[in-house]
């Protein structure tokens, strides 16, 4: 599978397409228990507050699971989430919130605490912070050292989700990208660089470290470079993107997706229809849901004149076996769906001129409008469109964060709020 990719529009590619929407046949599938009174409120008088009862993900476990409904771009999350509530980076300092209402605050148990230092747990520094993750009973995120402006070291921080410790349990990580933690284990790339090479990157491993002691293995390895990793129910995916040809517009690569089981590591290549040339995927209640395009990417050919096939959506098993046509998306749209409730988010459209503003257009799962959220200007998109409580966006500078409440939603256009 190849794909055509303007330098300056790779970013681009990476970032749009969520994904996707349930209806028809396949409803019994992906659970919902919105309801048709539901229905008739989204088109009653502005402001009237629409009644929802948002199902969680049947194999989503929040105290052990990658929390793949809040991945940012290469795996980073703006929100992390236990069964007590949430945990949010801003700045130099970890924060937790109740899942009742979101009040964040710092996640420290030190008694006249003043959060500004390394005694305090919940004190990072002026780190670059890659992502934050929670699992089996510890916060983590991974901190780098500057040494250089070309070189820096990575640890992986782990704090109690009580905030009662802090400590480094792996030191001088050779990591590239983000972490992934799920089910005991955290997985993540670690790539060569020779930069007098077209390739730059020459080999990459992929990393299991177990939680339990902190030991690593090497369970995957490639001349390419993984661009993203994620895990749901007992299955690891991971996307391999080589690079093909160098030119000074465009570059050619190769791009492909391998899944295995976890508890049995045998990574074998997704059967992805033929002529794919992008794959985005998610989950939702034990099923894969796929954005698949097909175009020739050279110059702006996708956005002028998109093939029609880029609109589907197809939902699948986890091993990506019964994979059929599931559903359509508007053009230049990124959607996401939670098994209940779609979202379509127009950051390409915003991106390219095509709308003067961002939003996101909520409806029920038959498309049906129920409301228009407006956006903080923002050239970021994601994956991400939370979980049965909350909806989470990350801004332009990374710094400021807002949500909405899910169980709150209202009929008219609504604005986010402030988390920091």
């Amino acid at each position: 599978m190849k794909k055509n990719v303007i330098l300056l529009l790779s970013i681009c590619f990476c970032l749009t397409f969520l994904i996707s929407a349930c209806r028809g046949e396949t409803d019994t599938q992906l659970e919902s228990s919105y309801s048709d009174e539901t229905s008739e409120n989204a088109t009653s008088e502005p402001d009237k507050v629409v009644s929802i009862t948002i199902n969680p993900d049947s194999v989503y476990d929040p105290e052990s699971d990658y929390d793949y409904m809040f991945r940012e771009v290469s795996n980073g999350s703006c929100a992390a989430r236990s069964d007590k509530g949430y945990y949010f980076i801003n700045k130099e300092i970890i924060y937790f919130s109740d899942a009742g209402k979101i009040s964040p605050i710092p996640l420290c148990n030190r008694i006249n605490c003043t959060h500004d230092g390394d005694g305090c747990n919940a004190y990072i520094g002026d780190q670059e912070q890659m992502n934050i993750s929670y699992c089996d009973g510890y916060v983590y995120t991974v901190i780098a050292d500057i040494i250089s402006s070309t070189e820096m070291s990575p640890k992986l921080l782990r704090i109690a989700a009580d905030g009662s410790s802090k400590d480094v349990v792996l030191d001088d990580m050779a990591i590239t990208g983000c972490i992934v933690f799920h089910r005991g284990y955290g997985y993540y790339a670690s790539s060569d660089y020779d930069i007098s090479s077209e390739d730059v990157i020459s080999h990459t491993r992929l990393m299991r470290l177990d939680l339990s002691d902190y030991s690593q293995d090497v369970i995957y390895e490639t001349d390419g470079e993984i661009s993203w990793i994620m895990a749901y129910g007992d299955y690891l995916y991971i996307n391999v993107s080589k690079r093909l040809d160098k030119g000074e517009e465009i570059c050619e690569f190769d791009e492909r997706y391998y899944y295995t089981s976890t508890g049995d590591i045998d990574f074998k290549e997704a059967p992805l229809p033929d002529g794919t040339s992008q794959a985005v995927m998610s989950f939702s209640n034990g099923k894969i849901i796929l954005s698949l395009m097909f175009d020739d990417l050279s110059g702006f050919a996708w956005l002028t004149e998109p093939d029609e096939r880029d609109n589907v959506i197809y939902i699948s098993d986890l091993d990506f076996t019964d994979m059929t046509e599931w559903n359509t998306k508007k053009e230049h749209i990124s959607m996401g769906t939670d098994g209940n409730l779609i979202y379509e988010d127009n950051f390409v459209r915003f991106l390219y001129g095509l709308d003067e503003s961002r939003s996101l257009e909520i409806s029920d799962k038959d498309h049906n409008k129920i409301t228009t959220v407006d956006l903080p200007v923002s050239y970021n998109s994601s994956a991400r469109y939370g979980d049965e409580n909350y909806y989470f966006y990350l801004d332009e500078s990374g710094e400021s964060l807002y949500y909405l409440d899910k169980r709150t939603l209202s009929s008219d256009t609504v604005e986010l709020t402030s988390v920091f």
